[in-house]
């Protein structure tokens, strides 16, 4: 079984507001329509927000990372409909925004009782076909992945360097 457990890019910060927001999908998502498709939908979607978001939480601050999550939750809203497509959006913006702030990056997961390390673009792609195959709409997180991979070079903070995570001389 494999299942995405961290970023091997040390943070600097907790994740509080990727935190919030994973624990605010589940109550409004199993609100909706309580599927077991939706159930698994949900912990498909939350998994690669939580690992690929504590990251971009780092890199960009609070502040402008909930400012991208709000605009890619409404892009998801306006332009895919149901609350799922809003969740899906706003991981496609933090996914997209993971890639193009780490584009090297890779994630620690479990391979039977094995830890390996993948490319993280990898773990992007195997929750799209997710969304694909479960025919969640996704025009609003695929305008979110560009949108926010794009947006991402312009709102990260100077002053962090891509490599300063790996600066242990501080």
């Amino acid at each position: 079984m494999r299942f995405p457990l961290r970023d091997v890019i040390p943070s600097r910060s907790r994740p509080v507001v990727t935190w919030v927001t994973a624990a605010l999908a589940a109550p409004i998502l199993l609100g909706t329509s309580p599927t077991p498709t939706t159930a698994a939908l949900l912990a498909l979607t939350v998994v690669p927000l939580l690992v690929l978001g504590e990251t971009v939480e780092d890199q960009l601050g609070r502040t402008r990372y909930l400012s991208m999550c709000a605009v890619t939750m409404s892009l998801g809203t306006w332009l895919g409909g149901p609350p799922m497509a809003a969740l899906a959006a706003i991981t496609a913006g933090v996914a997209g925004t993971h890639i193009a702030l780490f584009p090297t990056a890779r994630i620690l997961v479990t391979l039977g009782f094995a830890l390996v390390e993948i490319p993280a673009f990898f773990i992007a792609g195997c929750w799209i076909m997710t969304l694909v195959i479960a025919r969640v709409p996704l025009t609003g997180a695929a305008v979110s992945l560009v949108l926010a991979a794009a947006a991402a070079r312009v709102i990260r903070p100077r002053e962090h360097a891509r490599w300063d995570h790996f600066d242990t001389a501080r």
